[in-house]
């Protein structure tokens, strides 16, 4: 279920404590001027680690000038699993917050995770001092600005640190912010191993095996009370959104990834409409997977480079592997197939198979990368030689493989490994820019390469439980062909390019997780056809991959704000993309433009069914004073702006 928007979330508020009510959420909780969590939440996972949706009650509220007071009852009964409880969140004029969850589980089951989650913000977390304590026992230590590894031994995932019943963090030398838990031990994790924008404090911790076993009757108890030791003078109003001051920022170069895209491994051959499209996009290159575990599957491989290849795009060659040692049956297959074929070849990533979400993997060790180059460039000429993972940054920040001989390193993207509401999956595009530096400091500034970014991933885990699709299938998120994926990108882009990604492959050519969507329409006959249609996505890559020969530059945000943009500045205009993250339309004022407007466009439409094209608006729309270098305008609900100036 997606989160509401801030306007129709419950907003509660006494003293100092600020948040915002959404179901049994907490979202955006302040005291003063400081943000203590930017989400409280309950989590129902299945023992593959699948988010279980569950449904929650009106909320009864009390609010008073002492405190405020809610309990709503929540339910989850997705066969095997059944359970109830009562929701209770209060806070007092005094300074002290508490959420607990009350309840029974209904059947038997066998599940991950059922309990409380915090996700403590980042910019706020960064470089705090901790102090956990359990029992006796206590740590204390300094959060890092790289991402901690989320370490699997014994087939069991790590915590940061130990785990804990208390948790004190210092986020400067005059504030404090204590956590209390009931009903159990919390653990923190790096949640950036994911991509997730925050750090996240859960219950059960990760040495407790699992699956965990469910009896009928079986009592659900978790809490946490929250108090922040801070000098008044720190604490201030909550910062509420309203217009939105940004400009164009050229303080220091920055460079394009190569952006590509991934040919679908269930499509044998694309449409002629198709082609056309795709060739528009002059996409740097195309991914294709190249699996060697068998005759059968490394064929398949070979009606897509060629088609990709007519296309003019040099191919991304993904290559399968099976596990542990290199067999020498699948580098003559390999050899066999370049002979044959002759890709032309932009880089070779190399997988170990099978494919498929499993966790504990690891990426690919260095000695396999080495033991191809050979093959490889006997019949292709030199080319980068890639190592990683298919699944996501957390498999390859656990293991670094060795990478001696190895080019670079690569992992794939998705925003929803934990939530799918739309509030998370924006937040979290600004989780990648924490990958790629992380991963660059440990690899000597290898070339990083994000070999997939989706809206969902194609093996899972999956936050909205296990789709009704056979796992292999590509399958997609219902927000492709909108607007919101498009404003995703957009971000995605600009985390990428501060982070000086080397290249990045979004989503794939066609289909439900594609630029390109088949439409059904009746012809003049009456009968029924199928046409292509480019969506909003489609739209965004069009713009940025004719970005040559200029200066690119960024659209600088005000810290808190969800408005984000990247452009290109030749010598006789500029081009720029602003996106806005947020499910309301905000008024923006850009300045340091370079020359006056000559257009701004919206993508349009929303309805995923129709071409997404770029639509001029009407200059009265946009306020930009003659002689000035900045321009007013709205950006609407997940709205994607171009716009165009000339000197």
């Amino acid at each position: 279920m997606n989160s509401k928007s801030v306007d129709d979330q419950i907003r509660l508020k006494v003293g100092e404590f600020t948040c915002f009510l959404d179901g049994a959420d907490i979202r955006e909780l302040w005291i003063g001027g400081r943000r203590i969590l930017s989400r409280l939440y309950i989590a129902v996972r299945d023992e593959a680690w699948n988010t279980v949706p569950y449904s929650c009650s009106e909320p009864e509220i009390s609010m008073g000038l002492d405190g405020f007071d809610v309990r709503l009852r929540c339910a989850v009964d997705v066969p095997p699993i059944g359970a109830e409880w009562i929701v209770r969140i209060a806070a007092t004029s005094e300074g002290e917050f508490e959420y607990a969850m009350d309840g029974r589980m209904s059947n038997s089951f066998r599940f991950a995770k059922l309990g409380l989650n915090l996700h403590h913000p980042l910019p706020e977390s960064l470089g705090a001092r901790y102090v956990a304590r359990c029992g006796d026992e206590t740590v204390t230590g300094r959060i890092s600005s790289l991402i901690e590894p989320q370490f699997y031994v014994d087939e069991k995932l790590s915590g940061m640190f130990m785990p804990y019943e208390e948790l004190d963090l210092e986020v400067s030398h005059s504030e404090k912010i204590a956590f209390h838990f009931s009903g159990d031990k919390f653990e923190m994790q790096d949640h950036r191993n994911w991509t997730d924008y925050n750090l996240k404090s859960y219950g059960t911790p990760q040495s407790v095996p699992v699956p965990l076993s469910a009896e009928p009757g079986q009592r659900i108890f978790q809490s946490v009370r929250i108090h922040c030791d801070a000098a008044r003078s720190t604490l201030s109003h909550v910062p509420l959104a309203t217009d939105v001051a940004i400009k164009v920022d050229r303080s220091r170069i920055v460079v394009l990834p190569c952006l590509g895209s991934e040919f679908p491994d269930e499509i044998a051959t694309l449409d002629e409409q198709v082609a056309d499209l795709i060739q528009g996009l002059e996409l740097g290159f195309v991914r294709v997977n190249l699996d060697l575990t068998s005759e059968k599957a490394a064929e398949a491989g070979t009606a897509s480079v060629e088609q990709v290849t007519a296309l003019g795009c040099r191919v991304e060659l993904a290559l399968v592997l099976s596990p542990e040692e290199v067999r020498a049956s699948e580098v003559a297959r390999l050899q066999v197939w370049l002979e044959r074929v002759r890709p032309h070849l932009e880089r070779v990533v190399v997988l170990e198979g099978p494919r498929g979400y499993r966790i504990g993997r690891t990426a690919t060790p260095g000695q396999k990368v080495r033991a191809l180059r050979d093959v490889i460039e006997s019949q292709c000429g030199p080319v980068a030689m890639v190592a990683g993972t298919e699944q996501h940054f957390a498999e390859l920040n656990r293991a670094w493989p060795d990478l001696d001989g190895v080019d670079g390193v690569g992992y794939t993207i998705c925003p929803q490994v934990h939530a799918a509401d739309d509030a998370s999956i924006m937040e979290n595009s600004w989780g990648q820019a924490d990958t790629v530096l992380t991963a660059r400091a440990r690899t000597g500034r290898r070339p990083v390469h994000i070999f997939s970014l989706a809206l969902i991933g194609k093996f899972g885990p999956y936050p909205g439980g296990i789709p009704d699709v056979p796992v292999r299938t590509a399958y997609g998120d219902p927000r492709q062909y909108t607007t919101f994926a498009a404003a995703w990108t957009v971000s995605s882009l600009r985390q990428l390019i501060d982070a000086e990604a080397a290249s990045a492959t979004y989503f794939e050519l066609a289909g439900d997780r594609g630029l390109v969507r088949p439409t059904t329409s009746p012809d003049s006959a009456g009968a029924t056809g199928t046409d292509y249609v480019p969506g909003p996505v489609y739209r965004v890559l069009e713009v940025v991959t004719h970005w040559n020969g200029g200066n690119l530059v960024r659209v600088s945000r005000v810290e808190g704000s969800m408005i984000i943009g990247v452009g290109m500045e030749w010598s006789d205009r500029s081009e720029y993309l602003l996106a806005n993250l947020e499910p309301v339309p905000r008024r923006v004022e850009l300045s340091n433009l370079s020359g006056m407007l000559d257009e701004v466009s919206d993508i349009d439409p929303r309805d995923s069914s129709a071409p997404a094209e770029w639509v001029a608006r009407a200059r009265e729309s946009v306020v930009q004073v003659s002689g000035q270098d900045s321009a007013d305008f709205e950006i609407g609900p997940y709205g994607v702006v171009r716009l165009r100036s000339i000197l």
